[in-house]
C-alpha cells in the first residue's frame, strides 16, 4: 500500500535512452546548479521503472535510482516512520467496530437486561437464573460436558 500510494521512484542518468516507456516523466536537470546527472526519470509504477531500467541496461547506460516519499496530504497516515502501519489498521478497525456497536440497538438491549429489577417475591427470576436456566445454556453445558469427558479419556454422551 505504501509503495502504491506513498512512494515515487526516480532514475537519474547522463544519457537519455532511445525509447522511454509511456507514463515515465522525463526532466532535464540544470547542470549549472551542480546536478551530477543530466536526466531525471520518475514514475510511481514499478513496472514502468523496471522497463526503463531494462532499456538503460540494454543500451549500456549508467544510471542510479532513488525511492522517495511523495508530498501528498495522506502521506503521514500511510507512511509515518514513528508508528507501525499494522498497529494503525488495528486501531482503525477497533474504532469502526466501536462506532457500529454504538449506533446499533445492542447497547439498548443490553441496558434493558442489566437494568431490569428482580422480583423480590420470586428470586429465581433474576437475570443470572434466567440465563443459567435457558435452553441455550443447557445445550452449551451438554457440549462442554461431552468435550470434558473426551479430554479425560472417556466417551462423550
Amino acid at each position: 500500500m505504501r509503495e502504491k500510494y506513498s512512494f515515487i521512484t526516480y532514475v537519474f542518468s547522463n544519457t537519455k535512452p532511445q525509447g522511454v516507456p509511456k507514463g515515465v516523466r522525463v526532466e532535464e536537470l540544470d547542470r549549472e546548479q551542480g546536478a551530477p546527472y543530466k536526466y531525471k526519470f520518475s514514475s510511481r509504477k514499478y513496472h514502468l521503472i523496471r522497463a526503463l531500467a531494462e532499456r538503460l541496461e540494454s543500451e549500456n547506460i549508467t544510471y542510479t535510482s532513488r525511492v522517495a516519499d511523495r508530498k501528498v496530504w495522506y502521506g503521514k497516515w500511510i507512511n509515518d516512520p514513528k508508528k507501525s502501519f499494522s498497529y494503525r489498521l488495528v486501531w482503525i478497525a477497533f474504532l469502526i467496530a466501536l462506532g457500529c456497536l454504538a449506533i446499533s440497538p445492542a447497547p439498548k438491549v443490553i441496558w434493558k437486561y442489566v437494568n431490569t429489577e428482580e422480583d423480590p417475591k420470586n428470586p429465581e427470576e433474576s437475570l443470572v437464573s434466567r440465563i443459567m436456566n435457558s435452553e441455550k445454556m443447557d445445550s452449551f453445558m451438554r457440549i462442554g460436558d461431552n468435550w470434558l469427558a473426551l479430554f479425560q479419556g472417556g466417551k462423550g454422551k
